[in-house]
Formats: C-alpha cells, structure tokens, sequence
C-alpha cells in the first residue's frame, strides 16, 4: 500500500510539471517569462517532494504502530537550534542496534520535554521494523500514533 500511494503522488506531481512545460512550449513566451515557468516548476517540485516525504513518513509511521518491535537506544547528540520565527526547534541523535546486527543512526526532532528529559549516552526507548531495520522512530512517538489510530477507527 505505502508503495502505491508514493508511486501515484510521485507521479502526479511529475504529470503536473510536464504539463507546464508542454504548456509553456506550446504558447511561446519570452525570456522573461520563461524564468516565472521554471520558478514555477521548481517550487511545484519541492512543494511535491515535501508533500511526498510527509506521506512516506507517516506510512512508516503506520508500520511502526502494526508491526514494529520495541528496542533500545542511545542518545548519541542533542541540538536546539532558534528558528526564523523566533521560536526553538529541539532534535537529538540515536543509535540502536537491530536484531540482525546492524546499527543504524536516526535523527528525530523531539519535543522540548523530551529533549531536557534525556542526556548524551543515555537509553531510550524506540521502535524500528525488523523487515527494514532502518525504520524506526521514539516509542512515545509510535503510542502517540497508536491513539491517534485508534481514535479515527471509532
């Protein structure tokens, strides 16, 4: 299913720029105007992508809540950072380890609770899919999504 959806949005939105440009090409513009299309076909471009990588996530987010297993990580680093608004964004860095072995890295903006609650070097708690280990998110997270399910299938 999240293979379908990515496909059919990821190809809506090239259908879409393909059809400015033949557009553009049919009607002719100037020099000037040719630069209002391209500006155009990029911001529809990265408007697509994020609109893509949003979907993606919470798709895996879906599959966390369905079929991913609790696991252990470490906080590896914390970041906080001001953003244009004015406002504070928090985001930390985690390594686990997968049943098979592999260790993988996951950056997760967090909240600021989350982010004072925790320290460099300390275990949290995550869900990653064992079928794509690399998958994973915190397991406050996943519950947070868990009820949000549940309350939709009411």
């Amino acid at each position: 299913m999240s293979n379908v959806v990515a496909v059919v949005l990821g190809g809506a939105v090239l259908l879409l720029l393909l059809l400015v440009v033949v557009i553009s090409l049919v009607v002719g513009l100037s020099a000037r105007q040719w630069g209002a299309v391209l500006f155009g076909v990029v911001l529809m471009g990265l408007v697509g992508y994020n609109l893509w990588r949003v979907a993606q996530r919470g798709l895996q987010m879906r599959h966390l809540v369905l079929e991913g297993v609790v696991g252990t990580a470490y906080v590896e680093e914390k970041k906080s950072f001001r953003t244009t608004r004015g406002g504070k964004r928090y985001r930390l860095t985690y390594r686990y380890t997968a049943a098979g072995g592999q260790t993988f890295w996951h950056t997760p903006d967090v909240t600021g609770d989350f982010w004072l609650s925790v320290n460099v070097g300390e275990p949290v708690h995550i869900v990653y899919l064992t079928e794509n280990p690399h998958i994973s998110a915190l397991e406050e997270d996943v519950e947070k999504m868990r009820r949000a399910l549940q309350d939709t299938r009411k």
